[in-house]
């Protein structure tokens, strides 16, 4: 992923007539917000997965854990309704309150 977007920060603009001064961001700044942003959230899924199976048990991580915090649930709620955004706006709030909480405290972990 940082290979990308050192690709499209750093090497790429002066074919479409932008300067690379314009941007300087290295390599290894790309790789360590790469690292932040995804790698936080991949390793706490993983642990809460393999802490809470091993506790309870798969089939209740499947039925009852991941029914409860699944963002596809909602999803699926929007695709049913099909833009009925009156009924939904409960559900957009679900989701969006979690998300603006996760990117400000990323925001002030990575700059602090």
């Amino acid at each position: 992923m940082s290979i990308y977007a050192w690709l499209f920060l750093s090497y790429l603009p002066p074919y479409f007539g932008v300067a690379r001064q314009v941007l300087d961001v290295s390599f290894w700044t790309i790789t360590q917000a790469v690292l932040i942003y995804l790698g936080i959230p991949f390793l706490l899924g993983f642990l809460t997965r393999l802490f809470l199976v091993k506790a309870k048990g798969l089939l209740w991580y499947q039925s009852q854990f991941i029914a409860k915090i699944s963002p596809l649930k909602s999803t699926r709620l929007a695709i049913h309704y099909c833009g009925d955004v009156v009924s939904l706006s409960l559900d957009v709030l679900h989701i969006a309150i979690p998300l603006t909480i996760y990117f400000v405290l990323m925001f002030f972990i990575s700059f602090s």
